[in-house]
């Protein structure tokens, strides 16, 4: 009872308040008020009910439209409560609150919709003593095949083969739904470069072996728990695991070479210690989005202090993409879809 209590406010408070509320600003009387909310209010529940079977032909565009809605609902209650204040501390009137709350989120979908689909590079150098010549590492991540198309993977396997990289690596979540299949990853053996792969967490959701087989039929390596070699570089990639021991544990059990320079490929940034004590030289995780969608980026800073970008511990560098993709809601604000284009160069002197 109380999950339910809880679930039925958490979906009154974004599907039905912030409408409701923008609504009675703009037009407070009129009669196609009550129509129109009971349509908003009911529709999500609706169509996210009827797109659950398997084999429903409309399923991933339902599922799609249900969770971009989600996201826009998410917004506008940040507007309305921005209206709310504005309300309080200057004398507007309800249309015109109304007017600008409507106005500020439209423009921060139509800025979340651009940053979620704008493909940002972002170029991070890394030194060290153990490579003769500089090596090109691109980095994708949280790609989310399911709450994205195969358009999109498509476009990512683009960028990435126009930034010439020597290696790629894809640290998890690649997909999010069930029902993907080989065709789908297909754009997958268009990459022109040597791949690896670690498993994130959406993986072991959705169908862990499955996943891994599709994507070793496209010629990139799956690391679970395995160690390989590539030129001068030693690559490690371990299993998501909710787990705060699950580097310590896994490195324990494999060989870090230490003549050779050592990226981890490890979804969620947890284990840096860990990997620097054992002398991993980069490691390279995802899985925080850097929140994706403000204010969020608060709430996952507190559980993942290391939420996007560069840290070093040591001579480890650890490197948290905000991810390629989008999970849910096809929206970004704060945080950008990147691919992350790493270049290990000798140290001078």
């Amino acid at each position: 009872m109380i999950r339910f209590v809880v679930v039925i406010s958490v979906y009154l408070l974004i599907f039905a308040y912030p409408p409701a509320r923008l609504l009675y600003w703009i037009e407070p009387a009129t009669t196609t008020s009550e129509p129109v909310l009971g349509i908003v209010f009911a529709a999500p529940a609706l169509l996210y009910v009827m797109a659950q079977p398997k084999r429903f032909a409309w399923r991933r565009p339902v599922l799609r439209a249900v969770y971009f809605w989600l996201g826009t609902c998410f917004i506008l209650l940040c507007a309305v409560l921005a209206g709310e204040i504005g309300r309080l501390l200057f004398p507007l009137n309800d249309a015109t609150v109304g007017a600008l709350t409507l106005v500020g989120a439209t423009i921060a979908v139509a800025l979340g919709v651009y940053r979620a689909k704008h493909l940002h590079v972002e170029r991070v150098t890394v030194e060290t003593n153990k490579v003769g010549t500089a090596v090109r590492v691109v980095q994708i991540s949280d790609v989310h095949i399911g709450s994205r198309s195969t358009n999109f993977l498509e476009r990512v396997v683009e960028r990435v083969n126009a930034l010439q990289p020597d290696v790629v690596m894809i640290t998890g979540d690649l997909v999010d739904m069930h029902s993907t299949t080989a065709d789908e990853l297909r754009a997958l053996e268009k990459l022109q470069a040597p791949a690896f792969f670690s498993v994130g967490n959406h993986e072991i959701y959705v169908g862990l072996e499955k996943i891994c087989d599709i994507v070793a039929q496209y010629g990139i390596t799956v690391l679970r728990g395995a160690a390989a070699q590539h030129g001068p570089l030693q690559i490690i990639g371990i299993d998501d695991s909710p787990s705060p021991h699950t580097v310590a544990r896994e490195l324990d059990g494999l060989h870090v070479d230490a003549d050779r320079f050592s990226v981890l490929l490890y979804h969620r940034p947890d284990g840096l210690e860990d990997a620097a004590d054992r002398g991993i030289d980069l490691m390279l995780c995802g899985h925080t989005h850097n929140g994706q969608i403000v204010p969020f980026n608060y709430a996952v800073k507190r559980q993942f202090p290391r939420i996007r970008g560069r840290y070093d511990h040591g001579s480890t560098t650890l490197y948290v993409s905000p991810g390629t993709g989008t999970w849910g809601p096809t929206l970004r604000l704060g945080s950008n879809s990147e691919i992350t284009e790493l270049v290990i160069q000798p140290r001078d002197g």
